[in-house]
């Protein structure tokens, strides 16, 4: 048996060929499994490198091994690296900007080696701490900070030697506590997390929990005493994202279906938490998209007055009232994709950040353009953003660095650049 594997800290494939007996393929995008691309399977079985923009990954670099699967699956990882023959990537992994949008933590992998999570005060621009991680791990793939920018989240997948996969780290104005293995409190072992949110209000934290693509669920804690809630919150494929309204009894799940290989459906399924019950679900705003099965993530942001949820799908966002059902008119965003969005303060606004270098933001009641801020020269290139409560303090990685830049979107100015 010849076994093709590859490897970089946002996609795991392998790839089994026994001369005589059907090809079997499995991927592994950030945690949570996705669609095999026949151009991906194709360089698999001919050795080839191949760039998969669209789902942000870096290139790959297939080695190949005769090994059985339990072999392969058990070869050593390279010393200070995170294993395998491939061209490791540098990039930035997660990111997330305080609520009040002062702070900013990101973690990131430097020639595919852990570097340690930063943590930085927006304003002044000066770095408030670092939190040491494993090196022989890949680093957290999600972080979210609570309200009051005490507590830091960070999610990751399972993986040897570390078997903390949901962490949630103390921060403080000079210090943080918290080490892969010595976190504050560990949540989750052996699971992989798909995405992470705290309630605006600080009572709960939520992380969407990879079941199988048919079924997954979403684990919420009370923050604090870290009780978990009574598993009710099962959702039909792997949650996407999460979004609490402001008075944080409900909660949107996005989630993406994969079964045989390609996308099926996505949804948004809004729980009542103190309830225990599912509220409602809406699937108008998805279909495959025009990017590809199985290539958009489901997108979501409640606005911080009412209960209006938008909702990212393709060509466009849209917008309801998930108490009264109300649809507001949809802001239309052309072939862009949707990397972060977040209501205005008051509710009346939307921002997005979008793939195109570009934020848009839009009258709710209208969808009528507001204004536009460019983020950057048009060849930017910008992986995973995050904006502050009110969507006014917005944060995006550069693609391929270590590199964060953080712009007001009410001024389109831009505020600061951190390196890590």
């Amino acid at each position: 048996m010849v076994v093709l594997r590859a490897r970089t800290s946002g996609v795991i494939a392998g790839v089994d060929r026994t001369i005589g007996s059907p090809i079997r393929a499995r991927f592994r995008c950030l945690g949570r499994p996705c669609p095999v691309s026949p151009l991906l399977l194709g360089a698999a079985l001919c050795g080839l490198g191949v760039h998969v923009g669209t789902l942000g990954l870096a290139r790959l670099r297939f080695g190949v091994a005769a090994a059985t699967p339990v072999e392969a699956a058990s070869t050593p990882t390279e010393p200070g690296g995170l294993g395998g023959s491939v061209l490791r990537p540098t990039h930035v992994t997660a990111l997330a900007v305080s609520p009040d949008g002062t702070l900013l933590v990101a973690a990131g992998v430097r020639q595919g080696v852990g570097v340690p999570v930063c943590v930085w005060n927006v304003g002044g621009g000066a770095r408030v701490c670092e939190i040491p991680t494993r090196p022989d791990i890949p680093p957290p793939l999600f972080l979210a900070i609570s309200p009051d920018s005490t507590l830091l989240a960070a999610g990751n997948g399972p993986e040897a030697p570390s078997k903390d996969t949901l962490e949630v780290w103390a921060v403080t104005a000079r210090e943080a506590t918290g080490l892969s293995g010595l976190g504050y409190e560990h949540l989750l072992q052996r699971k992989w997390v798909s995405a992470l949110a705290f309630s605006l209000d600080g009572k709960y934290l939520a992380a969407g929990v990879e079941a199988s693509v048919r079924e997954g669920r979403v684990r919420v804690w009370e923050v604090g005493s870290w009780r978990e809630l009574p598993d009710v919150f099962h959702i039909r494929g792997i949650a996407d994202s999460l979004a609490f309204a402001p008075e944080g009894h409900l909660l949107a799940v996005g989630a993406t279906g994969v079964i045989a290989l390609r996308t099926t459906a996505k949804a948004v399924t809004v729980f009542d938490l103190p309830a225990g019950r599912r509220l409602s679900t809406y699937a108008g705003c998805y279909s495959p998209g025009l990017h590809g099965p199985g290539l958009e993530r489901v997108t979501l942001a409640f606005s911080p007055v009412g209960a209006a949820l938008a909702v990212a799908g393709p060509g466009g966002i849209c917008m309801f009232d998930v108490q009264t059902d109300r649809r507001y008119p949809k802001a239309r965003i052309g072939r862009t994709r949707v990397l972060g969005m977040a209501f205005s303060s008051s509710g009346r606004d939307l921002a997005a950040a979008l793939s195109d270098t570009t934020v848009q933001v839009w009258n709710v009641d209208t969808s009528q353009e507001v204004r536009q801020c460019t983020l950057g020269e048009q060849s930017s290139e910008y992986g995973p953003c995050s904006f502050s409560g009110g969507g006014r303090i917005l944060a995006c990685a550069e693609k391929s660095k270590l590199v964060v830049r953080v712009w007001d979107i009410e001024t389109c100015g831009e505020k600061n650049k951190f390196s890590m």
